[in-house]
């Protein structure tokens, strides 16, 4: 059943997106929260659901690159990004912990 929508309306303000690309949910001790890849925006808006079920807008993390996929656990979460970079985040208080780059990681022979 349908309970709340956001994102009515294409830009950069809060509860607005310009290629929403993603949707994860991230849980803490109180609230579910939902986390959106607001791709041509560079950035990544948290939402808790409130026992209305209305969104209420809590973050935006901005990023360097596009992000494009969302990952989470009980702990943390993953961004996806655009030319093959990956961050990892504590979910609590949003500190980085890893940025993976594939690009270097990962090399193909050409022939």
């Amino acid at each position: 059943m349908l309970r709340s929508t956001c994102g009515e309306h294409c830009g950069d303000s809060d509860y607005e997106f310009n290629s929403p690309w993603s949707v994860a949910s991230l849980f803490d001790q109180t609230l579910p929260h939902v986390l959106v890849a607001d791709t041509n925006n560079q950035r990544i808006q948290c939402f808790s659901i409130e026992y209305d079920y209305q969104f209420r807008f809590r973050y935006t993390l901005m990023m360097k690159q596009k992000p494009y996929y969302l990952a989470t656990s009980k702990r943390h979460f993953a961004i996806s990004c655009e030319k093959g970079l990956i961050y990892t985040f504590l979910a609590k208080d949003r500190t980085l912990l890893a940025t993976v780059d594939f690009n270097k990681i990962c090399s193909r022979k050409s022939k």
